[in-house]
């Protein structure tokens, strides 16, 4: 079965992924974004995925858009 995809772009620089989603709720910018922790170890890094707040210029990671479009990838 071939799946649905979201067009995505890659930032390595910020090593992050952005991408929208798309449904009944409108279209929600989601980012998936790799930190290096350092601190914890030379091979660590910190996964975060949310949605972008502009506004707020970071991720929101608790938010919950359920946008009907999860079977994407």
């Amino acid at each position: 079965m071939e799946l649905e995809r979201y067009d995505m772009t890659w930032d390595a620089h910020d090593l992050a992924y952005e991408f929208y989603s798309e449904g009944p709720r409108g279209k929600i910018k989601k980012v998936v974004i790799f930190r290096h922790a350092r601190n914890i170890g030379e091979n660590v890094f910190n996964l975060g995925f949310g949605d972008w707040y502009e506004f707020a210029d970071r991720i929101n990671d608790i938010a919950i858009s359920d946008n009907k479009d999860s079977l994407k990838y």
